[in-house]
């Protein structure tokens, strides 16, 4: 999504990001798909980072043998599938302005500790 800044500036910023997948093994007899997979990331403002993703299975579930039949849930039981996997995170960070610091102090600690320099071979270029 964009927003306008200004006249001449657009911010850039994305809403949501959702994936999805799921396999087939065509050289399996039976079972051939894989779980479906789906996830999402999203920021809220750029404090709050939220993020999930979900596993599903397509085949009915048999609690006597604690196993996968060969049967699709949405012709045995009328559900597209069952959910197996869930996770749900929610992140932030903080700063705390150690980034703020003046670089040039950086320049002078390198100055500083500069092997060359007492040996007169050394030619500073940043002045």
């Amino acid at each position: 999504m964009k927003t306008r800044l200004n006249d001449t500036t657009e911010n850039k910023f994305q809403l949501l990001n959702f994936d999805a997948g799921i396999n087939y093994n065509f050289a399996a007899d039976s079972l051939g798909f894989s779980e479906l997979f789906t996830s999402f990331r999203t920021n809220i403002g750029s404090f709050l980072n939220i993020s999930g993703s979900a596993n599903f299975n397509l085949y009915k579930y048999d609690e006597l043998s604690n196993s996968r039949l060969n049967q699709y849930l949405i012709s045995s039981d009328g559900k597209l599938a069952d959910l197996t996997n869930f996770n749900f995170s929610m992140s932030t960070s903080f700063n705390f302005g150690l980034s703020n610091r003046d670089n040039s102090l950086n320049k002078d600690t390198i100055v500083l500790y500069d092997s060359l320099k007492g040996r007169g071979q050394y030619k500073d270029v940043r002045k």
